[in-house]
């Protein structure tokens, strides 16, 4: 069922979305691109890490290349293969994000506060290495309050957020 109906609906709201916020412009500069001599980027949707402030070690994915970013979060229970029917309908056109929460997934689960604030942390802790100067978050279920409290850390980066089967 995730994959047919739900997932085009997912997708529908997505490129609305898309659409409403493209046309504005972002509030905070994001950092300069990397150097020339440093390091090539890894292949597209290889595993990437970041580390969040209480040091959990948190995994993201990176495909397709475009502004803005569509950043998918997962919801509790799941991880990042959650979104995995959708990224093909916005790799082409579109920079995707796709964060493994603390204790999902390829991220570490060496962590003793397991609150929306220290979630929300994890994936502004991906995207502080993404240069994209516009975010969507996409947050299913639990990863609709993760995306709300990403945004507040990501102070003017995010230009829409979009809930799916969420309560917040």
């Amino acid at each position: 069922m995730h994959k047919t109906l739900p997932g085009l609906f997912t997708a529908l709201v997505i490129a609305l979305a898309v659409f409403a916020c493209s046309k504005q412009e972002p509030q905070v500069p994001v950092p300069a691109p990397p150097a020339a001599n440093d390091r090539a980027e890894p292949a597209p949707g290889a595993a990437r890490i970041a580390i969040a402030p209480d040091g959990v070690h948190v995994q993201y994915r990176i495909y397709g290349a475009g502004e803005p970013a569509l950043v998918f979060i997962h919801g509790w229970s799941c991880d990042s293969n959650y979104w995995r029917e959708q990224l093909p309908a916005f790799d082409k056109k579109y920079t995707l994000v796709t964060v493994d929460l603390a204790g999902h997934g390829g991220t570490d689960g060496n962590r003793t506060d397991w609150s929306i604030a220290h979630f929300g942390q994890d994936v502004a802790s991906a995207l502080s290495a993404v240069p994209n100067k516009q975010l969507i978050l996409v947050g299913h279920s639990m990863g609709g309050p993760v995306a709300i409290e990403a945004a507040r850390l990501l102070k003017g980066r995010v230009i829409g957020i979009i809930g799916v089967e969420t309560l917040k």
